[in-house]
């Protein structure tokens, strides 16, 4: 397995057979963005093995739309600078593209409310075009506790991972110490049983996004998916005060491989980078540098 940067992937005139994945869509501009669907063409046009088309997977705004127009989500989401505003509260603030979890500490329940957070938002200096609004959407248990889960999907296979449980709605990290053999059994029948497995892969063909991490909850029954990165991180359980956890780490993780394997294919043929845009774009690489500033 080789990782490749999209600066290294857009200056290459050739690209050899293989399976490629493209991640970190959220992350391109504009053009950035037309390159790697374009080159994600060309390695299709040559019979190569690719997921994940950078043309057709939207930005978290667009799949949290979709995801609730199409009844997948019971929750919806809105710009901040759209005409168009919440008819539900509660709601809160976060950025569409940078993976920083809420921008209000505190769940907005009025227009007024969510007025001043926009304002106070884009006077610390969020973008407002960046903005976006989310509808309320969790559930604690009877110790009143929240829990988001993780499922991975690697082409045609669905995996449950490892997920968090807190004492704030806003669950992203987990807290440590709130775990109990009873949630960490179901963690691991979770990951073993994979129950969710066919809404999981619903939304995720839905999106278009062939490989990924969804994190979502389950309310009323139901799946609710909060978003889908399709660069996820993948961590190894590793602490003494996770020893309980390790059995369910090295089960995902024993799926996880054995997915991955059974996507790596090197059909296909060499793909060459030699139309006009292509040469165009390497000639200018030379005299502008990117921003590596990233969140």
């Amino acid at each position: 397995m080789s990782i490749w940067s999209y600066d290294r992937l857009l200056r290459q005139r050739r690209l050899p057979p293989a399976t490629w994945i493209f991640t970190d869509l959220d992350r391109l501009d504009f053009w950035e963005l037309e390159l790697a669907s374009r080159i994600y063409n060309k390695l299709k046009e040559n019979g190569q093995t690719v997921y994940n088309n950078p043309a057709r997977i939207g930005d978290r705004y667009l799949l949290l739309r979709q995801l609730h127009k199409a009844g997948f989500n019971r929750f919806n989401a809105w710009h901040a600078g759209d005409s168009e505003q919440p008819d539900r509260y509660p709601v809160f603030l976060r950025t569409n593209r940078a993976h920083r979890g809420i921008l209000t500490g505190e769940l907005i329940n009025n227009k007024q409310e969510l007025e001043q957070a926009i304002e106070s938002a884009v006077a610390d200096g969020y973008p407002l075009r960046e903005l976006i609004i989310v509808e309320y959407c969790a559930e604690p248990d009877i110790r009143g506790l929240y829990y988001k889960f993780a499922a991975f999907r690697c082409g045609d296979r669905i995996m449950e991972t490892a997920g968090v449980l807190e004492d704030k709605w806003s669950a992203k990290y987990g807290t440590v110490g709130l775990a109990n053999d009873n949630t960490i059994k179901a963690e691991y029948d979770r990951i073993q049983t994979t129950p969710n497995a066919e809404e999981l892969m619903q939304a995720f063909s839905f999106s278009n996004i062939e490989y990924g991490r969804a994190d979502y909850t389950i309310i009323d029954g139901k799946v609710q998916i909060y978003e889908i990165n399709t660069n996820p991180h993948i961590g190894i359980i590793s602490s003494p005060r996770y020893k309980s956890r390790l059995q369910s780490d090295k089960l995902f993780y024993n799926k996880l491989l054995a997915a991955l394997k059974d996507m790596n294919s090197n059909k296909g043929s060499v793909a060459k980078l030699d139309d006009w845009v292509f040469r165009k774009q390497r000639r200018k690489d030379w005299f502008f540098r990117r921003s590596g500033w990233v969140p």
